[in-house]
């Protein structure tokens, strides 16, 4: 498993294979689980290589991790891959957001308890805030606007 964090390099560079592939959504096919086709039935894939097909006595002990491989291929095809790019990249600008809120939050309370500004300043710094929070809250739990 890579623990390294995905970079915004890295998911330019995932997009740009997403969208010079064959557009999703891609299945596999309905009666080779080992080829991954788009809707038409024009293949994409297979993960299934001839040589590799069957053994001396007809069972390939293989078969089963290519179909899986193949259904996961077909899962992850460019049009989800692009829809998880543009997830994480609304995540990402919601932390951002979120931290920014929360730091000007915290230095408007600290200007407070110095007695660096007054309520009003105070309340109408927390006021401006709320917009940027709750949207960010909206992008963090998923929903809709």
């Amino acid at each position: 498993m890579n623990d390294k964090p995905i970079t915004d390099q890295k998911l330019d560079e995932l997009q740009a294979l997403c969208e010079a592939a064959t557009p999703g959504p891609w299945i596999t096919h309905l009666v080779d689980d080992t080829t991954v086709v788009v809707p038409n039935g024009i293949d994409v894939c297979s993960t299934c290589l001839e040589s590799e097909v069957e053994r001396d006595d007809s069972y390939n002990i293989h078969y089963e991790r290519m179909e899986a491989d193949a259904a996961f291929i077909a899962g992850l095809n460019p049009q989800t891959a692009l829809s998880l790019i543009k997830r994480v990249r609304e995540l990402e600008g919601a932390v951002t957001s979120q931290n920014r809120a929360i730091a000007e939050f915290l230095d408007a309370e600290t200007a407070w308890n110095n007695d660096e500004i007054n309520e009003a300043e105070y309340v109408d710094t927390l006021s401006a805030l709320k917009p940027a929070m709750y949207e960010a809250r909206r992008i963090l739990k998923g929903e809709q606007p």
